[in-house]
């Protein structure tokens, strides 16, 4: 479970650094505001980054978050149980 949410974390950021680097380039929806502290990261719009992946990365994008959150389920429940009365 942990090779899943280290390689989904891996794709995710390799993949937004490749669309950053587009964006950056001068792509059509280039941020005109130069005062943004980082305007690549404002060039992006909303879903883009997740349909410009093939479905294999989305798929491990969702098995990861969803291991992630199982994880911490887990975790969770083993701490209150330990601390329980």
């Amino acid at each position: 479970m942990k090779s899943i949410a280290i390689l989904t974390l891996l794709v995710l950021i390799l993949g937004a650094n490749s669309l950053r680097s587009l964006a950056q380039a001068g792509g059509p929806e280039r941020s005109d505001s130069t005062s943004a502290r980082f305007p690549g990261s404002r060039t992006t719009k909303q879903g883009e980054i997740w349909m410009g992946w093939i479905f294999p990365v989305q798929e491990w994008f969702v098995q990861g978050a969803l291991a992630g959150y199982q994880e911490g389920y887990d975790e969770g429940c083993a701490d209150a149980i330990r601390e329980a009365p």
